[in-house]
């Protein structure tokens, strides 16, 4: 018999010995074509080598078995219960663990065996939210690292929150794909204070300075998010509402940011912040604004809360966007014929309110123009295709 061989060579042998036939005994049980009688027997084996003194034997067990999803279970409970090195080789691979008892081995093991876990493919997102709670930066930056983690909206934003004193952190979570807009803009924001606090530290830029030019990159880049292909993917009004409800609770969601928006040529985050501030159907909100004119859009405009000194403005860079001035294609810079449309705006606004307006809106035509000074220069530098060759793919 099988095991009465094995028994008989294992009484003798070296414990790195007995790993090895052990490992060997695991291949042959997947692997070979063994009768009923025969694996029913190799399992027997498994079963008593589990007692084996020598933690190498164990090991090789829990190496063989952890990652096959045919391992008779009650092996792996039981590897699952052995000494930390040995339980975490399970614990991190099987897919034979519910998460339940992933919790469970959680908030009974230590940081080793939290950290195996972590890195587990398919970590289910309870399961994630559970190793957050323990606030380990190692644990947190596995949990990042691991692309194939489910990590729901409100975990990854949870993560961000512990990345303000962590780069190794930020850097992991930036290079994620499935970040969504929301958290793509907290991150950056934890990115702009943390480069704040170092920029006051240095004292190279007054606060007053670095706030500004910090918000507005913040201004940018939530442009910049509104605008991807990514949103577009996962249905651009969904997600522009999403992004608008996360940026009004965090106090992000400000007129400036609404009109760089519009000046970008970019209306989906106007509409949904008009439905959102309003409380409105979003189809009610986008068609108010796509007109722009009369008592309907004004009582809409009011109704959101936005300044009546700004009101102009937004009327008649909405009233040109829908003229198609943009030219109908969506950009994250800010496109200059619509800044000259805003400026013009100005004046219908009171003299009280229109310096402060007047002076954000130049500041926005300097960054059009150097914006349009790099396009040109980028199209100058372009390549000259020799005669007869063919053009390049885009």
């Amino acid at each position: 018999m099988i095991s009465s061989q094995f028994f008989d060579w294992a009484r003798d042998s070296s414990a790195p010995a007995r790993a090895a036939g052990a490992a060997s005994l695991v291949c042959d049980f997947f692997h070979m074509e063994l009768t009923s009688a025969e694996a029913a027997e190799v399992e027997a084996i498994l079963t008593v080598l589990l007692e084996d003194p020598s933690p190498l034997v164990r090991a090789a067990l829990a190496e063989g078995l952890a990652s096959e999803a045919r391992a008779p279970r009650h092996l792996l409970v039981r590897l699952a219960a052995d000494q930390p090195d040995i339980a975490a080789i399970v614990l991190g691979r099987s897919p034979l663990f519910t998460a339940f008892e992933l919790i469970e081995a959680i908030r009974q093991g230590g940081a080793a065996l939290k950290l195996a876990i972590a890195r587990r493919p398919g970590l289910p997102a309870e399961v994630a939210s559970v190793l957050l709670d323990t606030g380990d930066g190692d644990i947190l930056l596995a949990l990042a690292t691991n692309h194939g983690a489910c990590l729901s909206e409100s975990i990854l934003l949870r993560m961000v929150e512990s990345a303000g004193e962590n780069p190794r952190l930020r850097e992991a979570l930036i290079v994620r794909d499935d970040l969504s807009a929301p958290v793509r803009v907290q991150l950056a924001r934890a990115v702009g204070d943390a480069l704040s606090s170092f920029l006051s530290s240095k004292g190279w830029l007054s606060s007053e300075r670095c706030d500004r030019a910090l918000r507005e990159a913040r201004e940018k880049l939530i442009v910049a998010v509104s605008t991807t292909p990514v949103l577009e993917e996962r249905g651009a009004p969904a997600a522009a509402a999403s992004l608008v409800r996360h940026l009004r609770v965090t106090g992000q969601l400000t007129p400036a940011l609404l009109l760089r928006s519009l000046l970008s040529g970019d209306a989906l985050l106007m509409e949904a912040a008009l439905a959102e501030l309003a409380d409105l159907p979003r189809s009610r909100a986008a068609a108010l604004a796509g007109r722009a004119e009369g008592p309907g859009f004004r009582a809409l405009y009011r109704r959101a809360g936005l300044p009546d000194a700004l009101a102009p403005v937004f009327e008649s860079v909405l009233r040109a966007i829908a003229a198609g001035v943009h030219g109908g294609a969506k950009r994250t810079a800010l496109s200059r014929p619509l800044v000259v449309v805003a400026l013009q705006a100005c004046a219908g606004i009171e003299e009280s309110e229109r310096g402060k307006i007047f002076a954000m809106l130049s500041r926005f035509e300097t960054e059009a123009a150097r914006e349009g000074v790099r396009d040109m220069v980028r199209l100058i530098e372009q390549p000259i295709p020799l005669a007869g060759s063919p053009p390049k793919a885009a």
